[in-house]
């Protein structure tokens, strides 16, 4: 890397945030939201001078840092690690060039809201851990950690599940759940993957278990 290139590098990675100080600022100085909303709706029905002073008090420069993602290549073997498969290159499941493409938005605490509700009146579109799996799928993508039950963290993830949808479960009176021995339904809160791989091991789910579990319902009572 040259000297000119080393400089720009370095002055892109300057930015007030990682000043503490200024951090604080930029934090304690931001107006409560039904403050902002009580100057605007003064500065609508004032004169243009008294409008102009309400909308200075809500003019307060505020430092953030974007990093700019190019999202994923069309070629298989330029795309991330986590993502590239074998027959990658030979489907149609590979994603577009601009897939995945954006901007990552670093700002000071206390300022999201603000942000955020200006993105969303702007057109933005929102999506979290759900819509990325969702996206995921679509892609015929693993999503980690929900598709490697093999390793620990999908082992927990769907223990957590399971446990989740328990507590549901039973929380509801015997009357209203559903009988998944009549339904045929040996798994219904979370897939077993050792009984759908390993051809020798025949796991049957308890009538009495899933329900007249005592122990469990007990521990959804205390929770309540």
């Amino acid at each position: 890397m040259s000297v000119a290139e080393s400089s720009f590098a370095l002055e892109t990675t300057l930015s007030p945030l990682w000043d503490p100080s200024l951090r604080n600022e930029a934090s304690g100085s931001r107006l409560p939201d039904h403050k902002v909303s009580t100057r605007k709706n003064q500065a609508k029905f004032s004169n243009p001078e008294e409008s102009e002073k309400y909308l200075k008090e809500l003019a307060r420069p505020v430092p953030v840092i974007l990093i700019r993602r190019s999202g994923f290549q069309n070629s298989a073997s330029v795309l991330p690690q986590h993502l590239a498969t074998a027959d990658s290159s030979e489907t149609k499941s590979v994603p577009p060039r601009s897939f995945g493409a954006g901007w990552d938005l670093i700002m000071p605490a206390k300022w999201a809201t603000a942000f955020w509700i200006s993105l969303i009146y702007h057109q933005a579109r929102a999506g979290g851990l759900r819509e990325q799996s969702r996206v995921h799928l679509e892609y015929k993508k693993p999503f980690f950690p929900r598709d490697y039950p093999e390793c620990q963290s999908g082992a927990n993830y769907w223990d957590a599940v399971m446990k989740e949808k328990k507590k549901v479960y039973y929380r509801k009176p015997p009357a209203k759940r559903a009988n998944y021995h009549h339904l045929a339904s040996p798994f219904p809160f979370a897939p077993c993957w050792q009984h759908i791989f390993d051809q020798d091991v025949k796991t049957k789910l308890s009538v009495t278990d899933l329900t007249q579990n005592t122990k469990i319902l007990n521990e959804c009572i205390k929770e309540q």
